[in-house]
């Protein structure tokens, strides 16, 4: 375990290995953990907005998507980094969950995604989904949400909604849910459809262009006056890259 920062926003890497063995703590430990895949358009979104900063560093496990985010944790070690590009850490999670036969509880934004998520996991047979609900579907909301996966008190609920949406959701509402586990995928980690990889691929590539360039700007501010960026000054230069991307 190596306490790291990016983007003055820190975190924990951790081997695949140790979070493993990590998750298997969290099923006994009487407290709700969170498990949380991050990207860089979170990160990003973190650079310029304390709230969402907050969210993020109040995860209890934080599982980088791409090696931009290694590379910005000067993080180096090969093997990690094999790990973080081939998914590693998501197979043997869900490995898990099977081993452990947990109740999982799945949450999408729309029907479409939940679809997704379904195909996402279709692979893993011994997988035990008790329920899925879908935001769309829903009148009462995130209240109504919780009372749907407090009725059916799943081990372990797999969410999957839009960004800063999920994050917030998270951190005002983990004690209010009647689990042991929470895992958030980030949006978009599902899609399937042509078009929507398509879509996809160019948002990633906005996104890890964008990442870069900020993240070098980050490191050479600290590197001449050893202070972190000023939150308004990211904000600015955030909002600037983006214009031009």
């Amino acid at each position: 375990m190596k306490k790291v920062s990016v983007l003055g926003i820190h975190l924990w890497d951790v081997s695949v290995r140790e979070s493993i063995r990590t998750m298997g703590h969290y099923f006994v430990n009487h407290k709700i953990n969170v498990i949380y895949f991050l990207t860089t358009e979170a990160l990003l979104e973190a650079s310029a907005n304390d709230e969402m900063r907050n969210y993020i560093e109040s995860m209890d496990m934080t599982i980088p998507m791409t090696t931009d985010i290694l590379s910005a944790a000067k993080v180096t070690n090969r093997y990690r980094i094999k790990e973080v590009e081939n998914r590693q850490f998501s197979k043997e999670m869900l490995e898990k969950l099977e081993r452990e036969q947990a109740t999982i509880l799945l949450l999408s934004e729309t029907k479409e995604q939940m679809e997704e998520l379904h195909l996402k996991l279709s692979s893993r047979k011994r997988l035990r989904i008790v329920k899925s609900v879908v935001m769309e579907e829903l009148t009462g909301g995130f209240d109504q949400a919780i009372n749907e996966i407090n009725q059916e008190s799943p081990q372990v609920l797999i969410s999957q909604l839009e960004m800063p949406r999920q994050e917030q959701f998270i951190y005002e509402n983990r004690k209010r849910v009647n689990i042991k586990i929470w895992i958030a995928f980030p949006s978009g980690f599902t899609e399937k459809s042509e078009e929507s990889v398509k879509q996809g691929k160019l948002r990633t590539l906005v996104a890890r262009t964008l990442f870069k360039r900020i993240v070098s700007k980050y490191d050479k501010n600290q590197g001449e006056d050893g202070n972190d960026i000023k939150d308004q000054e990211y904000a600015g230069l955030l909002y600037s890259v983006e214009r031009t991307s």
